[in-house]
């Protein structure tokens, strides 16, 4: 069974090459930059020998998580379907557990074979630390099954998760993140050793960039991933040479980890060698989707729309993809400018909120221009409508909230950073929608239709919006400006709690906002529906 099995597998690969001969040239240049990498690491891992092993073990404690990571995530990000679908050995009688033991020997078959060197590259890194032992021997094998492991159940939820666009749609994004902040705490580490290790200073030039990686504590990010259990066989060579913690017990987290992944994978053939009537099967409910979820009223029905809008319409998505540019550019002028890192730490994140709150809720009713119509035949309430629409906005709102609070006050290093933060993001997030929900039923302007791209402008007569955008966001930064001043005078050290000022007036100045404008825009909705129907029917 085995031997048929590879054959099979063998077989499947080849047939890969029956595609477009730009897919063919693609795979293959993939395969040419991972030999590359492969080369690049045997050389780095040759010359270890000029840092301490302390720094040696971070460095790969660092680099195992994320190559975990990625084995995991990776196929969760873009796999559609699995090679060899353990459903079609259904017929067959053969055990779930023989077959989860083949199909895991046979992902060595085929570009995964590459993670053979990968695995050996920290035993050539060790070589030059004999305190090691022989424990880079014993964590070898184990690290190439908990890394086909991961690749095996990442492929499996992958797939599972071909119907479920949106949920992938979030797993890239978060994926991106996770496995790009791997990679530069990985340079924040090895970059101010290279620069002092240099032969006749000729790194001397990347001395800035590595003030600017200092505040980001790499070595203590380093040791909270070397303790997690993605690192725990990465890391035990490195706890022996440095002498500090327990290599064995390591080793047995590594041991778990594996019997753990062992029985998800194994579990995963399992559930799909069920025969079809053993299946529960749910009748499909009436209510799809968005719909389902949200409370059946007017304002939740306005809020499923909008929500289905920010997820699937590109220009929506496009705030998303924005969204995590903003920190890189508004860091890098910033140190480009030779802004404190306590007074820069602050910005990234208000700027965000801004524009997420702003970017399309100001010209909400022409972008939701389809809708108008059905809400005034259904004699729905302007103020309905204008709870509806901003539910997307707040909850992704507070969210970006949640996560980039704790950020800041740590890039900033003081506690009193969060509620200085909390005080301006709260404004910017209350103030925008507040006042684009009173701007954009007063003042609407053409906007891209459903389903064109964000920067499609549609070929209309009129204004361009231009004293619409200006106006609502003058209003906005006008909503937080108490905050923002009460945390200017604390950066500059005035006396005072002006954080908790910060704080205080930014709720109270957000709150009062987001009342005014959804009044005001519900009563102008109601009193204006006609020639807003006439506005989405012409543009």
């Amino acid at each position: 069974m085995v031997a048929e099995l590879l054959r099979l597998k063998a077989r499947l690969l080849r047939n890969g090459f029956r595609r477009p001969p730009i897919r063919i040239i693609g795979s293959g240049l993939l395969l040419v930059v991972a030999l590359a990498g492969l080369v690049v690491l045997f050389d780095a891992a040759s010359r270890v020998s000029v840092f301490d092993g302390l720094i040696v073990g971070r460095v790969i404690a660092v680099l195992g998580a994320d190559v975990s990571l990625g084995m995991l995530l990776l196929p969760i990000m873009f796999s559609r379907m699995q090679l060899l679908e353990p459903r079609a050995f259904l017929g067959y009688g053969i055990r779930s557990s023989a077959l989860a033991a083949v199909l895991l020997l046979t992902t060595l078959v085929g570009p995964a074979l590459l993670l053979v060197p990968l695995v050996l590259v920290p035993l050539v890194a060790w070589r030059a630390f004999p305190e090691a032992g022989a424990l880079p021997w014993l964590v070898t094998p184990l690290l190439l099954v908990q890394l086909l492991l991961l690749l095996r159940v990442g492929v499996a939820l992958g797939a599972r998760l071909r119907a479920h666009p949106a949920v992938r749609g979030w797993i890239r994004l978060l994926g991106v993140v996770v496995l790009l902040g791997g990679l530069g705490t990985v340079i924040a580490l090895v970059l101010p050793r290279a620069v002092l290790l240099a032969p006749e200073r000729s790194l001397a030039s990347l001395g800035p960039v590595v003030q600017a990686l200092a505040p980001f504590h790499a070595e203590h990010i380093a040791d909270l991933l070397g303790g997690s259990p993605l690192a725990s066989l990465w890391g035990a060579p490195g706890l022996a040479v440095a002498g500090v913690g327990s290599p064995s017990a390591a080793v047995w987290i590594g041991i778990v980890e594996l019997v753990l992944l062992a029985l998800v994978w194994w579990g995963l053939v399992r559930q799909s060698l069920r025969p079809t009537h053993a299946l529960h099967i749910h009748r499909a409910a009436r209510v799809p989707g968005w719909f389902r979820g949200l409370p059946p009223s007017p304002t939740g029905a306005v809020a499923a729309r909008s929500f289905i809008y920010w997820v699937r319409d590109p220009r929506y998505r496009v705030v998303f993809g924005v969204l995590p540019i903003l920190p890189v550019v508004t860091i890098a002028a910033f140190w480009v400018g030779g802004v404190p890192n306590t007074i820069a730490a602050m910005v990234p994140l208000p700027l965000m909120v801004l524009v997420l709150a702003w970017s399309t809720i100001h010209n909400d009713i022409a972008y939701d221009s389809t809708a108008v119509w059905s809400h005034l035949a259904a004699q729905t309430r302007g103020i309905h409508d204008r709870l509806g629409r901003i539910r997307p906005v707040l909850a992704f709102g507070a969210i970006l909230i949640a996560i980039g609070t704790p950020i800041t006050v740590w890039a900033q290093g003081s506690t009193a950073a969060l509620p200085a933060s909390l005080g301006i993001t709260i404004a910017l997030l209350l103030g925008g929608v507040g006042v684009g929900s009173g701007m954009s039923v007063r003042h609407p302007y053409p906007a891209p239709r459903p389903g064109d791209g964000a920067f499609t402008y549609p070929q209309a007569s009129g204004g361009t919006g231009g004293g619409a955008q200006g106006g609502s966001f003058f209003l906005t930064i006008l909503v937080a400006a108490p905050p923002i001043a009460a945390t200017t005078l604390w950066l500059f050290e005035f006396p005072g709690q002006w954080p908790l000022i910060a704080l205080g007036t930014g709720v109270v100045s957000g709150l009062l906002a987001l009342v005014i404008g959804i009044r005001s825009g519900g009563s102008t909705f109601d009193r204006r529906g006609p020639e807003l129907l006439a506005f989405t029917m012409q543009n």
